[in-house]
């Protein structure tokens, strides 16, 4: 059978749809990749990590990409972190609102051919609360937040102590309608969320856009503390 092409973009969508078909009728355990095994992926359920944070049973997100790039056991394999941000509630999408965004973030150590979660024994806590504040801290300070992991440098040692610190942007950007300031309705509300607006917070009474800004700082043992 012979096909005749007009131009360029008709071939390549030709070609295109010659790839995909060869794809829909190939099995999984048909495709062989060096850095993932097909065959034998699996779903990883919540309930082996986000699940075991009682203040992360419900609405919990396994947010972006996850920290890569470091050693902390110094086993010459990579070790990697991943951010799981819990809300505090429920809102419909609409809604203006200042859900509190408490951080989960879990550690995962090399062990030979596999990965455990060693979140526990360099922390001292079975989740890494990154945005974590006193409960009794004032109105409007309670911070919460997702991370900019893209935006992150790649971990490395900061203090001499041969293990890798930490950094990175906290930011509560995360799809919330903003306030109007001018907005009686909305003055309100964030007399309610941040306290009475002063003098000198003209253009940051909104406290529904801050987060705490925090680092993951190791000591001379290997275990880490979270640095406001």
């Amino acid at each position: 059978m012979m096909t005749s092409f007009r131009n360029g973009t008709q071939l390549i969508s030709f070609l295109i749809c010659i790839v995909m078909t060869c794809f829909s009728q190939m099995s999984s355990s048909q495709i062989t990749n060096e850095n993932w095994d097909f065959a034998n992926s699996q779903r990883w359920i919540g309930d082996s990590a986000e699940g075991l944070v009682d203040y992360c049973q419900e609405k919990s997100y396994r947010w972006s990409a996850p920290f890569i790039g470091f050693d902390i056991n110094k086993d010459d394999a990579d070790d990697f972190m991943i951010a799981v941000s819990c809300y505090q509630g429920e809102a419909n999408s609409e809604d203006k609102h200042n859900l509190k965004v408490r951080a989960a973030w879990k550690m995962y150590c090399s062990n030979e051919a596999s990965h455990y979660d060693c979140t526990q024994e360099l922390f001292g806590s079975t989740a890494i609360e990154t945005t974590a504040v006193p409960s009794d801290i004032g109105l409007g300070r309670d911070g919460g937040g997702n991370p900019y992991v893209h935006v992150t440098e790649k971990p490395r040692d900061l203090n001499g102590d041969g293990y890798p610190e930490f950094w990175y942007a906290v930011n509560r950007d995360d799809s919330r309608q903003g306030f109007d300031t001018e907005d009686p309705a909305d003055q309100l509300l964030l007399e309610s969320y941040c306290g009475p607006e002063s003098e000198n917070q003209q253009w940051n009474w909104d406290c529904t856009r801050k987060s705490i800004q925090t680092m993951l700082v190791s000591q001379s043992d290997g275990t880490y503390d979270i640095a406001v």
